[in-house]
């Protein structure tokens, strides 16, 4: 077994460093990684004090943002046309 390999359940998995987490964190704050590698990031942050932080910054952000874009909202008007002209196409 090499060095940052797990044997669980009899299956070799390698340990992500924190390059390879800081690589996807913006995959897993967007919530576009498959599970498997979901899963060893999580692992990752469990133990790691400076990946944590930096994963809760990036939350912390994306919420700010989320709050932002929500506030600012298309006039109904705008909407509509853009609502009609999609049904006209489809």
């Amino acid at each position: 077994m090499q060095k940052n390999e797990v044997i669980i359940h009899k299956q070799i998995f390698t340990e992500m460093d924190c390059n390879e987490v800081a690589e996807n964190l913006q995959l897993l704050v967007d919530d576009e990684l498959p599970d498997e590698i979901i899963q060893e990031i999580r692992t990752h942050l469990e133990n790691c004090g400076g990946c944590i932080e930096k994963f809760e910054a990036e939350m912390a952000f994306k919420e700010v943002l989320r709050e932002k874009i929500c506030k600012k909202c298309a006039p109904g008007a705008w909407l509509e046309d853009v609502r009609a002209s999609v049904l006209q196409v489809a």
